[in-house]
């Protein structure tokens, strides 16, 4: 089997430890039974289409504390049983692959890639080729 270089340099680049099914955050916060229903609600008739949306993202907001993380990962573990998940990044400032956004899209983009096994030869050649790009660069002279 031919090694797919972009490939093998994107798991290299992702940060397993923030997927919402990482070892890594287990237990996981989740919501209690009977809490936030009408939030979680909301975001699942969004992602299953139930309600009238174009929007592609949905942004969940609010201040420190006020269960983001929470109502995220519920809604992760749910998409992921409805086979509606595609990829998830859950941050945490005492993880320094997960504290900032470096390594947000090798992270996404893997996830993608093993979710629609189609997408791989696209992604690497992507990879290879953009990367391939950088290396020949010619460097100004100092």
């Amino acid at each position: 089997m031919i090694a797919l270089l972009g490939m093998n340099r994107l798991e290299a680049a992702t940060a397993p430890g923030a997927f919402h099914n990482s070892r890594e955050r287990f237990d996981p916060p989740k919501c209690h039974p009977r809490t936030r229903e009408g939030i979680l609600e909301k975001i699942k008739d969004w992602a299953t289409k139930k309600i009238d949306s174009n929007a592609f993202v949905m942004w969940l907001y609010g201040t420190a504390g006020a269960g983001k993380s929470v109502i995220a990962q519920s809604i992760a573990e749910l998409c992921h049983e409805m086979d509606l998940l595609l990829a998830s990044f859950f941050f945490s400032s005492r993880s320094p692959h997960r504290s900032t956004s470096s390594h947000l899209f090798a992270s996404l983009t893997y996830q993608v890639v093993r979710a629609i096994p189609a997408m791989r030869d696209f992604v690497d050649s992507a990879l290879t080729s953009t990367l391939s790009s950088f290396n020949n660069r010619s460097r100004p002279n100092s």
